[in-house]
């Protein structure tokens, strides 16, 4: 989808995959939004609008590109605006489901990309569930529990996983003392 994407569709892409934000959240995300190294998703009353849940109001960490090509994007106000209005764009399924038409992809859609977020979280091991629930904005891990069943068990990864419980299987090194 990326190379049948023009440059400001591809840093559409690249935000919804590289924060896991609803489309409305993406939608009502303003440039101020931004603060040092995160996102702060918060209710926007100037446009009558609040994230989903109570746990929606959160911050989400930017990678570095992402960072700088955000920032690069605008000087301020909405970072995707509806081009024609100035406000909230609401048609972010439509954008994402004619560059997928576009690329030949099949099920495109903006909830897509928050799954492929909470999978790639989840698979890179680096954050705890708690905390990647945290960060989509869910106030409990039952959501959490689907993208842990993508996990490859059969993975370098998983394996790796699976030999730092393993340690205590070994045979201790006794060390010799004068």
């Amino acid at each position: 989808m990326m190379e049948a994407a023009t440059p400001d569709e591809r840093l559409l892409i690249r935000f919804f995959l590289g924060t896991g934000m609803r489309d409305q959240e993406v939608a009502h995300t303003e440039l101020s939004d931004i603060k040092d190294t995160y996102i702060q998703v918060q209710p926007k009353p100037k446009y009558g609008w609040s994230p989903k849940t109570a746990a929606g109001t959160r911050q989400i960490p930017l990678g570095d590109g992402l960072l700088a090509d955000l920032r690069d994007h605008c000087s301020s106000g909405l970072l995707f605006p509806n081009p024609t209005t100035g406000r909230p764009q609401g048609h972010f399924l439509r954008i994402i489901q004619r560059i997928a038409a576009r690329a030949a992809v099949q099920g495109a859609g903006c909830h897509r990309f928050r799954d492929t977020f909470a999978t790639e979280q989840v698979r890179a091991r680096v954050l705890d569930l708690r905390d990647i629930a945290k960060i989509m904005g869910h106030e409990n891990l039952e959501m959490m529990k689907l993208y842990a069943a993508f996990i490859d068990l059969k993975s370098a990864q998983a394996r790796r996983a699976a030999n730092v419980s393993d340690r205590f299987g070994a045979k201790p090194q006794l060390v010799k003392t004068a």
